[in-house]
């Protein structure tokens, strides 16, 4: 089940983690019956700041579990609401791949799934200024808000095919990403976050039009991704995270029981 619908519902909980809250962490409680997919990249809204999870997290259904997070939103540090809510997109592309080689390197070093929180406030601002967006609390949710027109243009009619659990993206006919669920309800359910999350970069990175991307490409891009050595780390809340990182891409995984719950990987230059 997908964090919107189980946010929605009430069936699902994100809160701080206290009164005083902690910037790195929230906490997730499952009241529902059946486990929750919250992915990498996914924003939080509300509480006392807005923020994106760092790894994928599969939310077993009863359970508590504490969330690592980084904060797109520098200039807020009060409180909104007492729980988090969806918003409609997910952390852009460029800043995802980012963080997920910054929760790589912690990873090796030690075992602990943290960001680079000064860089992820660099990336946001860098963002805003490029595309002219001003935000009293320096939100990424602010840069997607007041460009929500064209967001909606690219998404419009979107829709994933019967059976289909994944996409590769493009922007400006280069591959840039491919996520993978291993439930088509799931992809189907957050296909329009990740376009969100690629139209941005696509308006960040204008160039000149050209041919989309070919099926040699695709499956250049996939066959690296193929290749690219896998470490395997205990996972947050239970199963394993998968961490991927070559010269060519950049990525990470959620396995539950050898089932691929989510992957997701980036080139790693782009």
């Amino acid at each position: 089940m997908c964090i919107r619908d189980s946010l929605s519902s009430g069936r699902l909980e994100v809160t701080e983690v206290s009164e005083a809250g902690s910037v790195p962490t929230l906490v997730a409680r499952n009241l529902g019956e059946h486990p929750v997919l919250i992915i990498d990249g996914e924003e939080l809204v509300g509480a006392r700041q807005n923020r994106v999870a760092n790894v994928s997290i599969l939310v077993a259904a009863g359970s508590t579990v504490a969330i690592p997070v980084s904060c797109v939103e520098r200039g807020r540090w009060r409180w909104q609401s007492p729980q988090c809510s969806d918003s409609k997109q997910a952390m852009h592309a460029s800043g995802r791949r980012k963080n997920i080689r910054q929760v790589n390197q912690s990873l090796r070093s030690d075992r602990a799934y943290r960001g680079d929180q000064g860089g992820v406030w660099e990336e946001v601002e860098r963002m805003a200024v490029h595309l002219r967006v001003e935000s009293p609390t320096e939100s990424l949710g602010d840069v997607f808000q007041q460009h929500e027109q064209a967001l909606a243009a690219y998404a419009e009619g979107a829709a994933p095919a019967p059976g289909q659990c994944g996409a590769v993206f493009a922007v400006n006919g280069m591959v840039r990403g491919v996520e993978v669920f291993e439930d088509p309800v799931t992809f189907a359910a957050v296909l329009e976050k990740l376009l969100r999350s690629y139209a941005l970069e696509a308006m960040d990175q204008p160039g000149p039009s050209g041919p989309p991307a070919d099926r040699a490409a695709v499956e250049a891009f996939l066959a690296a991704v193929g290749a690219a050595p896998v470490q395997r780390f205990p996972g947050v809340g239970g199963g394993e995270t998968l961490r991927l990182e070559s010269r060519e891409v950049v990525g990470a995984g959620l396995a539950v029981a050898d089932r691929i719950v989510h992957l997701v990987a980036f080139a790693a230059a782009g």
